[in-house]
């Protein structure tokens, strides 16, 4: 009946060793900081994050940073991944990482074992500003930045300005030609020089080195090229000239009166008579006045002069436009001559027989045509169109800032506000302030910038409640935060709890050996039998169950997480992950194999030897 009684001692131990192993290796492992310290380092994970997952990233970067710039930055710059992941090492050197890594893991698990009351993570991120700053230097100046300007910024921003129709003139520019002369207009070694100050300047303003930041591009210092690329491509450029002839027109308009009175009855609308001028001027020469228009106004147009004023001589094209008035007479009046009614058979076209001044004919004799009796007639359209309209006519027309805005659609056309803008830019210089930075940066009453200069200023601290607002849940379930505190209220690895477990499991040995044996040597054996056979059980399950179960649902989160990844980094990155946890919990698995494998051999040993030492007593003389 005794040795009955050991089978459920047997039971409560096995569940009593199974408690105690799992308990011990939870100790040493998840509530263990050096073992997550150790296996980061052996699989690893401080190169890999800062070589082929950086390059990863940096080859394909997320869509939504692609989407929002329009380019690939990095091909943009003309860099290698090479050269981008040699920065970021020198940045953030592998030792640097990895002393900032395992300071984390020191501090969640120390707050994990009690031994602090407050998870408060600080990475020194602060003392990797100058060297950032550095390689900032390094990859965002020299040549490479002028390109990027140009080809990226500069190009869009023409082609926007162009495709609004209307230029300064009509002027027809080509896009490969307004960029090349921006760009000589602000050459590389000038953007590299500013580009360097606004990194140093943003980076003592973030790091907290100094309270305010101006970055300032002085591009008025460069007006003067600008001006001077501007005329340059004038002076090369294909004009229409229709603008400036309607300019012209629009200044004969205001002195033609509404309506021209000629002799003979012929009548003459202002509009008709400034339609007829305007046709009469020269292409060429609208466009070469067009020319010198345009050249005056560059230094206007970039921003230099607050207004310009150019003198358009219109007297060499005079009489070019009144000839066209005069034939526009003569037209109007062969027109009326040869509307008049036949003469009838003795009737004469003029009452005295001869025509008095100013006199029209009242018919139109047989046989004979409009012109001729035009030329029958004292008829001085030149000097009429000379005195009614010559008069009139400016010996020069003025062309301003005003005429040209006019020109370019009006204040409220896009023309006339991009180039605006571009007068802002070029006469006071591009700048931007902390407030500006402020205004712009998401968040309530700008926090982000403050987060941020606080973490390069004094470290980036990542407290309990900065866990909590990170992974709390929307339907109010516990976040990692949550996790943490019920880790923490478990109490492995505690010495109260060790010292229960140990005199627990050497009770019930004591009574499995007290239950089975009836001397010291099968009392021993019993209860060792019961340790080897526990530890045996142990050994099966953890060996041909527990760590398979890891396996197969670390593997199943690996399909999981490999098929959700959107990006090749994302891909790595959860195959990485997937791989630390398959090497902890095999790990895990594997101590607690080879503990109960320990605990089987020392049963074994001892039962094994409880029965040579029976045996040896009963070979002996005088032995029962």
């Amino acid at each position: 009946m005794r040795r009955f009684l050991v089978l459920p001692v047997w039971a409560v131990f096995l569940v009593t060793l199974a408690f105690s192993l799992f308990s011990a290796r939870v100790a040493s492992t998840v509530y263990d900081a050096d073992f997550y310290k150790r296996h980061l380092a052996e699989q690893d994970v401080y190169g890999f994050a800062l070589g082929d997952l950086a390059s990863a990233a940096i080859e394909q970067p997320p869509d939504y940073v692609l989407e929002g710039l329009g380019y690939h930055p990095v091909d943009a710059l003309g860099l290698s991944t090479a050269q981008v992941v040699d920065a970021l090492n020198a940045a953030f050197p592998r030792e640097w990482v990895q002393r900032q890594a395992e300071g984390a893991i020191d501090r969640t698990i120390g707050y994990l074992n009690r031994d602090s009351d407050d998870l408060d993570i600080v990475v020194a991120i602060d003392e990797r500003v100058p060297a950032v700053t550095r390689e900032l230097k390094s990859l965002f100046t020299g040549p490479r930045l002028h390109r990027l300007a140009l080809e990226q910024y500069a190009a869009a921003e023409v082609d926007e300005a162009l495709g609004q129709g209307a230029t300064p003139f009509g002027v027809s520019l080509e896009n490969e030609d307004v960029v090349a002369a921006i760009g000589r207009s602000v050459p590389p070694d000038w953007v590299d020089k500013h580009a360097a100050a606004i990194i140093d300047e943003s980076s003592a303003y973030l790091s907290g080195r100094q309270d305010t930041m101006e970055l300032r591009l002085p591009l008025y210092e460069r007006a003067d090229a600008a001006a001077e690329e501007l005329k340059a491509l004038f002076a090369e450029a294909d004009f229409d000239g229709a603008q400036l002839a309607w300019h012209i027109g629009y200044d004969l308009a205001s002195r033609i009166p509404a309506a021209v009175d000629m002799p003979f009855g012929v009548s003459l609308a202002g509009a008709e008579v400034v339609e007829a001028a305007v046709g009469g001027l020269s292409g060429p020469w609208l466009v070469q006045q067009a020319r010198l228009a345009a050249a005056a106004a560059a230094p206007y147009v970039v921003g230099i002069a607050d207004g310009f004023r150019a003198e358009i001589p219109a007297i060499e094209v005079r009489a070019a436009a009144l000839g066209a008035v005069e034939a526009l007479t003569w037209a109007r009046l062969e027109a009326r001559l040869a509307a008049l009614p036949a003469c009838a058979e003795g009737e004469t076209p003029f009452r005295a027989g001869a025509p008095a001044p100013n006199e029209l004919p009242r018919c139109l004799p047989s046989g004979m045509g409009a012109d001729t009796l035009s030329r029958m007639m004292d008829v001085d359209v030149a000097g009429d169109v000379e005195r009614l309209v010559g008069a009139n006519f400016p010996g020069s027309v003025e062309y301003t800032q005003a005429d040209l805005r006019r020109g370019m659609g009006g204040e409220d056309s896009p023309s006339v506000r991009g180039m605006d803008r571009l007068r802002g830019l070029m006469s006071d210089g591009w700048t931007y302030t902390d407030e500006a930075l402020l205004e712009d940066w998401a968040g309530e009453e700008g926090s982000g910038v403050y987060d941020l200069r606080a973490a390069l200023s004094g470290g980036w601290q990542f407290t309990l409640d900065d866990l909590e607002e990170l992974t709390a849940s929307e339907d109010g379930g516990t976040g990692a935060a949550g996790v943490l505190e019920q880790l923490r209220s478990v109490p492995v690895g505690s010495a109260w709890l060790t010292l229960v477990l140990v005199v627990a499991l050497a009770a019930m040995l004591a009574a499995a050996g007290l239950l089975g044996g009836q001397s010291r040597r099968g009392r021993l054996a019993w209860a060792s039998a019961t340790l080897a056979s526990a530890s045996f059980v142990l050994l099966m399950v953890f060996a041909l169950s527990v760590g398979p179960a890891f396996q197969n649902a670390l593997g199943e989160i690996h399909a999981e997480a490999t098929a959700s990844a959107d990006s090749p980094a994302a891909k790595l990155a959860a195959e990485k992950v997937v791989d630390v946890a398959q090497a902890m919990a095999r790990d895990f698995s594997g101590g607690l194999t080879l503990n109960a494998l320990w605990l089987f051999l020392a049963g074994a040993l001892a039962f094994g030897l409880s029965f040579l030492r029976v045996g040896a007593l009963r070979s002996s003389p005088g032995g029962c």
